[in-house]
C-alpha cells in the first residue's frame, strides 16, 4: 500500500509540469458530477461528466464523455516500480462513479501523466486506459485516469 502511494506521489511530482500535449495531463483533479455511466463488462465503461466550475481544465467543455477500459498492456503498467494501480483499483473507481451518479454527489475527477486522450475533432470526448480511486491530502476521494506514459 505504501509503495503504491509513493509511486503515485512520484508520478504527480514528475508529471505535473508537463506542457501541452494532445490530451489532459498532469496530476490535478476537478470537481464534476456524473450525469450518466454505462458499464460494458471487462472493466469498460462510458460516462458523461458535468465539469461544473473548472471548465478550462476540460477545454471549455461543459460536459465531457470519458470512455474507460482497464488495459494491463499499457506502458504505465510496466513501470520499474510496478503499476500505479490494479484492476481492483479500477473497479473501485467505477464503483465510486456509480455512487456519485446514484447520490447526485459532486466528486473529483482528474488525470495522472497523460491521463486522458482525445481525437482530433472531438474536443469533449476522451479515452482512458485505467482509473484509480485515490484519497487526496484533504481526505476526499478522487477518481484519476491514466492513458499513456510520457
Amino acid at each position: 500500500m505504501r509503495r503504491r502511494s509513493a509511486i503515485r506521489l512520484l508520478l504527480l511530482a514528475c508529471l505535473a509540469p508537463i506542457g501541452s500535449v494532445p490530451a489532459l495531463a498532469g496530476g490535478g483533479s476537478w470537481q464534476v458530477t456524473v450525469e450518466s455511466l454505462a458499464r460494458h463488462g471487462g472493466g469498460a465503461a462510458a460516462m458523461v461528466l458535468n465539469t461544473l466550475v473548472m471548465r478550462f481544465a476540460y477545454r471549455n467543455c461543459t460536459y465531457v464523455t470519458v470512455h474507460a477500459v482497464y488495459d494491463p498492456g499499457s506502458a504505465w503498467q510496466r513501470l520499474p516500480a510496478g503499476p500505479p494501480m490494479t484492476r481492483q483499483d479500477h473497479d473501485a473507481a467505477l464503483k465510486h462513479l456509480e455512487w456519485a451518479l446514484a447520490s447526485r454527489t459532486p466528486i473529483f475527477f482528474g488525470a495522472m501523466g497523460i491521463g486522458l486522450s482525445s481525437k482530433p475533432g472531438q474536443p469533449c470526448e476522451f479515452w482512458s486506459k485505467g482509473l484509480d480511486h485515490i484519497r487526496q491530502a484533504d481526505g476526499t476521494w478522487a477518481v484519476f485516469s491514466y492513458h499513456d506514459w510520457p
